[in-house]
C-alpha cells in the first residue's frame, strides 16, 4: 500500500480493546496507517492480531479522502473524527491522541479552504468584468 500511494506523510494509529487496564493485556489489537498526501488522505485499515487466539488478521481496506471533501479533522477518545461537508463523519479508532497528524490534514483543509475561496472569488471578479463588457 506504501509503495503506490503517493504521500508526504506517514501515520500509525493503534487500537487495543478486551482487557482490564495493568491486569493482562489487551485481547485484540488493531493498526490503521493514514497516508497524508498533497491532495487527499489515506486510512488504511485491517491489520492487526488476536492475542487469544494468537492469529494475525488483514481485512486490507483503504479509504482515500480528498481535502475538498472534509470541513475538519479532530481527536475525541478513543475516536480520529473527520467530519465531511455534507455533514457527516468518519470515525477511526486510536489509544492516544496524533498531534502531528491532526496538525498536518488540518493544514491541508484549510488551505483547501483558502485556495477555493480564492478560485471563487476570482471566477467572480471575471464573470463581473464580463458582464460589463457585454453591457
Amino acid at each position: 500500500m506504501a509503495g503506490t500511494t503517493p504521500h508526504e506523510s506517514t501515520y500509525t494509529l493503534n487500537y487495543s480493546s478486551g482487557a482490564s487496564l495493568f491486569v493482562t493485556p489487551d485481547e485484540r489489537y488493531f493498526t490503521t496507517t493514514v497516508f497524508v498526501g498533497d491532495e487527499t488522505v489515506t486510512f488504511h485499515e485491517g491489520v492487526g492480531v488476536d492475542m487469544v487466539a494468537r492469529v494475525p488478521y488483514s481485512k486490507d481496506e483503504a479509504t482515500e479522502i480528498r481535502y475538498e471533501w472534509l470541513s475538519s479533522i479532530q481527536y475525541e477518545k478513543p475516536y480520529v473524527r473527520l467530519e465531511l461537508t455534507s455533514g457527516k463523519s468518519i470515525r477511526y479508532y486510536a489509544n492516544d491522541r496524533p498531534d502531528e497528524l491532526l496538525a498536518e490534514v488540518g493544514e491541508h483543509i484549510e488551505r483547501r479552504s483558502r485556495d477555493t475561496a480564492e478560485e471563487t472569488a476570482a471566477t467572480g471578479k471575471m464573470a463581473e468584468r464580463v458582464q460589463r463588457e457585454f453591457n
